[in-house]
C-alpha cells in the first residue's frame, strides 16, 4: 500500500468503545440480573453488604442516588457511599480484564493514527471512568487517562447518550470541532452515522464484523461500512489529503 505523507492536523477522529474497541465476552456488563442492571453495580453491593444492610437496602440505596445524579460516573457511588479505595478499583479492573474482548483491530488502528499524528478522541455512552476502565483492559489508557485519546466524549460530560441529537450538540460545542472536519469509528449505524450525520460530520466509519448491517436506501458518500477496521487507515488518510488540497 502506498504511503501519503502530508500533515494529518486538518482531521479529527472520534472512536466509539463498545462494540468497536471492545466488547463484552462472557457475562455481560448490562444485564436485569444485576443490582442496577449493571454487572459494576454488584461490586458495589458486595461493599454496601459489608456495612449490615442486605442486597435489597443496597439496591435501593444506589438506585436513589442514581435517581438524584442522573448524570453519574463510577467515582460519584465510590465517594457517595465511602467505599474502599484503591480496592474498589482494583475490583473494577479485574472485572474488565476478565470480562472483555479486545478487539485487535480497533486497537491496530487507534495506534497506528496515533503514531502518524491524527488528534485522536473517545465518543461513548459511558461515563469517564467507564471509558477509562475499557482503555485500561485494552491497553490503551490507564485510570489516570489516555496518551494517545486527547478528549474523552461521556455520558455524564454531554449529559446524555449518543442516540440523543443534544448529545452530539455538546461534542460539538464543548470541543469546538468542526464537524466537516471529524469523522466517526463506530459500530452502530444508528448512533454513529444517522444521529450525527444531521450535524454535517465528513464521514463515520462503521464496523461489522459479523456482516449483518443493512446499507440503508439512502445513504451518502459519507458513510462507509468496513468488515474490518484495518480497512479504515487508508481511508481516513485519503480523506485528510483531499481536506488539505481541496
Amino acid at each position: 500500500m502506498s504511503q501519503l505523507n502530508f500533515p494529518v492536523s486538518s482531521i479529527n477522529v472520534l472512536f466509539d468503545i463498545d462494540g468497536t474497541l471492545t466488547d463484552d465476552v462472557a457475562s455481560p456488563q448490562i444485564d436485569s440480573r444485576y443490582v442496577m442492571g449493571n454487572a459494576l453495580f454488584e461490586l458495589f453491593a458486595e461493599h454496601l453488604y459489608k456495612t449490615g444492610i442486605n442486597r435489597e437496602q443496597a439496591s435501593e440505596a444506589l438506585h436513589k442516588y442514581s435517581e438524584k445524579n442522573k448524570y453519574w460516573d463510577y467515582n460519584d457511588f465510590v465517594k457517595e457511599f465511602r467505599i474502599q479505595e484503591p480496592d474498589i478499583w482494583k475490583e473494577l479492573s479485574n472485572w474488565h480484564q476478565q470480562n472483555l474482548r479486545i478487539f485487535e483491530d480497533g486497537k491496530s488502528l487507534a495506534n497506528r493514527l496515533f503514531k502518524q499524528g491524527f488528534p485522536l478522541h473517545i465518543v461513548s455512552n459511558n461515563p469517564y471512568h467507564g471509558c477509562l476502565l475499557k482503555l485500561e483492559a485494552a491497553g490503551l489508557g490507564t485510570l489516570q487517562g489516555s496518551e494517545l485519546f486527547d478528549r474523552i466524549f461521556c455520558s455524564n460530560h454531554q449529559q446524555g447518550q449518543k442516540h440523543d441529537l443534544r448529545f452530539w450538540e455538546r461534542v460539538i460545542s464543548s470541543s469546538g470541532f468542526d464537524p466537516a472536519h471529524t469523522v466517526i469509528i463506530g459500530n452502530n449505524l444508528h448512533e454513529d452515522y444517522e444521529v450525527p450525520g444531521q450535524m454535517g460530520f465528513h464521514s463515520s466509519y462503521i464496523v461489522d464484523r459479523e456482516k449483518s448491517i443493512s446499507v440503508p436506501s439512502r445513504s451518502d458518500s459519507g458513510l462507509h461500512i468496513v468488515h474490518s477496521l484495518l480497512e479504515v487507515e487508508f481511508k481516513i488518510k485519503n480523506a485528510s489529503f483531499n481536506l488539505i488540497h481541496n
